[in-house]
């Protein structure tokens, strides 16, 4: 009987996988993630070697299959997931305009483009700034006093986050995540 009990236990412990690995990604928390892609244009790319295909998006996850070198990656979802922000002191009076998403650490495509308050951000000497990732077109997704904006916000230009970007593919039945970055795929020209 304490054999059964125990089994019903991991199955159920087992059933909440992303929980409790989206905080083993790259041996830390994601701090903040966006269903978009960095910068202008709909992204292109080839992997360059065969990639493993997993089955959420982080490190450590289950593999399901393999995708071979020199296939060309078409993507349904992407992940860019902010792993640790960098913290900028802002040194002088800055005013933005921004969009304000609240205490928001997921920001989906219907969220990005369909809420979000627009406001003029006033900033003093002094306040403090956790810069997530770029955007597009010279913005920004930062932090500021517990809640998220986009807008442009030179201090950001240079802040060096830690961010892991992850598409999702569905090939020929094939159906998994794939981490994008430069040793794993070929950058090719963007779709406008």
């Amino acid at each position: 009987m304490t054999k059964f009990i125990f089994g019903i236990l991991v199955c159920f412990l087992w059933s909440f996988p992303r929980v409790v690995a989206l905080d083993e990604q790259a041996g830390g928390s994601i701090y903040f993630t966006s269903a978009l892609w960095p910068e202008e244009g709909i992204p292109n790319f080839r992997a360059k070697k065969d990639l493993p295909i997993l089955k959420e998006p982080f490190q450590g996850s289950i593999s399901t299959n393999r995708l071979k070198k020199g296939t060309k990656i078409k993507f349904t979802e992407t992940q860019y997931q902010t792993l640790k922000p960098s913290s900028v002191t802002i040194q002088g009076r800055v005013s933005i305009e921004a969009t304000d998403y609240g205490q928001n650490k997921y920001i989906s495509r219907h969220t990005y483009y369909h809420s979000g308050k627009q406001i003029q951000l006033e900033l003093k000497k002094g306040d403090i700034i956790n810069c997530l990732q770029y955007r597009a077109e010279g913005t920004y997704f930062f932090e500021f006093q517990g809640k998220t904006y986009a807008g442009s916000l030179k201090p950001c230009d240079n802040a060096p986050y830690k961010a892991a970007w992850w598409v999702k593919i569905s090939n020929g039945g094939i159906v998994g995540w794939i981490l994008i970055d430069k040793n794993s795929v070929e950058f090719l020209p963007r779709s406008f």
